[in-house]
């Protein structure tokens, strides 16, 4: 995995806290989200109900979206002896555990690799995504928290003047648009499903191979997929070279070669992994630009899009008959997907 990582955290002790004595009992405990998949009733997003009862749900038309309400299993509580090294301790969604602490390095090392482990594995485990709220660390006398070393803040600035531009222009375009703006709609479309997962939460990390993807997909449905094809096309829109080579061509590099569209298990640094984060933030401002530029030809008549055919190709149908087939059941009936 080069890019699809955990965010990094490290070890800060409470102010005033002495500084710990090795060899001493370590003991980390994860408190995870969401609290209702682990009996807690914190009042975030329902995920689990009590095996045995049904829920009762709630439509909410104008969104599309389902919040549902039902019974809450009890809160998880165990205690339990991983052999003879590891004391491991539940108490709703605060799961402890205590070893024993040789020195400051593999304190750490033992905090990150449970940082590492856990979340994607309890995430399988539990059926739900599973993420850490809060990582505490006690060693002998000394607290503290394992905490992230970094954070991401990104937003736009704006005016209600502004604002009300350029809603006024979107319906403008509205009027004016056709089927020959069908391309250009679908690569806006890829593009808003990109700022969509830029922001989403509680872990944008963990969405940053799909931003690349569907930024990627912009430009290609508009230009090509084939470098000099888009080059070509890119610089009859009025581009620079050095903007086409900066930015738009190293997305489809990016997307070929560094766990987007195809798995990798080679790791990058993190020096490099901020490097990558910082390009794709330039990038999904040059992809902005692109789709923008391309609208404003398309309205004044200087450029046309190719027409979308209206239909799956042959190739198309005939995988989707196949997937139709692969659902079949053993008794002739479709599989039926349960999940409320």
């Amino acid at each position: 995995m080069s890019i699809f990582l955990p965010q990094p955290r490290h070890l800060r002790f409470n102010a005033g806290s002495e500084p710990p004595v090795f060899p001493s009992l370590a003991e980390g405990t994860l408190v995870f989200g969401p609290g209702d998949a682990f009996g807690v009733q914190d009042g975030t997003q329902r995920t689990t109900i009590r095996a045995g009862t049904s829920p009762s749900a709630l439509f909410a038309a104008n969104e599309g979206t389902f919040r549902f309400q039902g019974s809450y299993i009890d809160p998880v509580s165990f205690s339990f002896a991983l052999g003879e090294h590891i004391a491991l301790k539940g108490d709703g969604n605060r799961i402890a555990f205590q070893f024993m602490a040789s020195s400051a390095g593999q304190l750490e090392a033992n905090l990150q690799s449970v940082n590492l482990f856990i979340p994607p594995v309890l995430t399988f485990r539990l059926g739900i995504f599973v993420w850490i709220r809060e990582y505490l660390v006690r060693v002998g006398d000394s607290q503290g928290r394992f905490e992230l070393a970094r954070g991401r803040l990104t937003y736009r600035g704006a005016t209600a003047k502004t604002r009300e531009e350029q809603i006024v222009s979107c319906f403008e375009d509205w009027l004016r648009s056709d089927a020959a703006y069908a391309r250009w709609l679908s690569a806006a479309y890829y593009y808003r499903h990109a700022l969509h997962l830029w922001d989403f939460e509680p872990d944008p990390q963990s969405a940053f191979a799909e931003v690349i993807l569907n930024l990627t997909k912009a430009i290609e449905i508009l230009c090509s997929a084939d470098r000099d094809r888009l080059r070509k096309t890119a610089q009859s829109w009025g581009f620079e070279s050095s903007f086409i080579e900066r930015r738009l061509i190293p997305l489809l590099l990016v997307r070929n070669e560094l766990d987007v569209a195809h798995p990798c298990i080679s790791g990058i640094s993190w020096e490099d992994h901020n490097l990558l984060q910082s390009f794709v933030i330039a990038a999904e401002g040059a992809v902005g630009e692109v789709i923008s530029r391309v609208f404003i030809l398309l309205r004044s008549g200087s450029t046309a899009l190719p027409p979308f055919s209206g239909e799956p190709d042959r190739g198309t149908v005939k995988l989707l008959r196949m997937l139709a087939a692969y659902l079949e059941s053993t008794d002739g009936q479709a599989d039926t997907d349960t999940t409320v």
